[in-house]
């Protein structure tokens, strides 16, 4: 089996949910360990869905909550991250599936467009070291 990295550096998270336009959409959590205990969350990004499979965009770190406006420090979003991911184009939605506080499991229906445009928060540049993976080392 071969195994891929990024130099990005990204933590665990959902297998690739491929979108129309053929790039894949992905969620990856993120640990902030100068808490303690520490933090975890999660952003999305997008890959290109094909070989070399670039790194296009990834978004800020997401709270998922019931409440309109909640931050990402919020207690509510401590330690909360995504463990998957699927996406229903024609229906615009995606449907996520995430642990909270290590304790619960919840399930989320977001708009498909609204979570696309917001891993597109950061674009990457052309910098091939930050941006491209070493799965294309699998097709040469």
């Amino acid at each position: 089996m071969y195994m891929c990295s990024v130099a990005q550096d990204l933590r665990g998270g959902t297998p690739y949910a491929p979108l129309p336009d053929g790039n894949l959409l992905a969620a990856m959590h993120v640990k902030d360990g100068a808490h303690s205990p520490p933090l975890y969350g999660t952003t999305f990004y997008l890959m290109s869905g094909t070989p070399p499979f670039q790194l296009l965009s990834i978004s800020p770190k997401l709270c998922l909550s019931e409440l309109s406006v909640d931050l990402a420090i919020s207690a509510t979003c401590a330690l909360q991250f995504v463990t998957g991911l699927v996406v229903e184009p024609e229906d615009n939605l995606a449907l996520l599936s995430y642990g909270q506080m290590d304790r619960q499991m919840h399930l989320a229906a977001l708009p498909l467009d609204a979570l696309v445009a917001f891993a597109k928060t950061h674009v990457l540049g052309d910098d091939e070291e930050l941006s491209i993976s070493d799965c294309d080392q699998a097709f040469a």
